[in-house]
């Protein structure tokens, strides 16, 4: 939560342009994140794929990713949902392997994993 006593930085009327998620094996990631999530493509140019949802950041597939690159990514790629009961339905019925639904005291959230083991979440408030 926000510290209401601090002075709005630089950011603070920022918004995300684009989450960029560097990939092994462009082709499946794309297949994954268009065809299986549903995100429509709006741009493919060879080394990187860019994918949009209804509204809020673009998500970037960029083909730089090392293939010895051993650490587990240190970031969640969160999308949030209107109802995440549907949603995880539908992601299941794609084949993506959905954890269950957490209530929370300020949403609910399931977690899953693309092809390449980065990590993503929804969020329903």
């Amino acid at each position: 939560m926000p510290n209401s006593d601090a002075a709005p930085g630089p950011l603070a009327e920022a918004n995300v342009g684009e989450v960029i998620i560097y990939v092994r094996d462009l082709p499946t990631m794309k297949r994954f994140y268009s065809e299986r999530l549903g995100f429509r493509v709006d741009a493919d140019r060879g080394r990187l794929v860019a994918l949009k949802g209804g509204a809020g950041a673009e998500i970037v597939l960029h083909s730089g990713r090392s293939d010895d690159a051993t650490s587990d990514p240190q970031w969640l790629l969160q999308i949030i949902v209107e109802d995440i009961d549907e949603a995880v339905a539908e992601l299941k019925k794609r084949g993506v392997d959905v954890s269950g639904i957490e209530d929370r005291p300020y949403g609910r959230y399931a977690r899953f994993v693309d092809p390449e083991g980065n990590r993503l979440g929804l969020e329903q408030a």
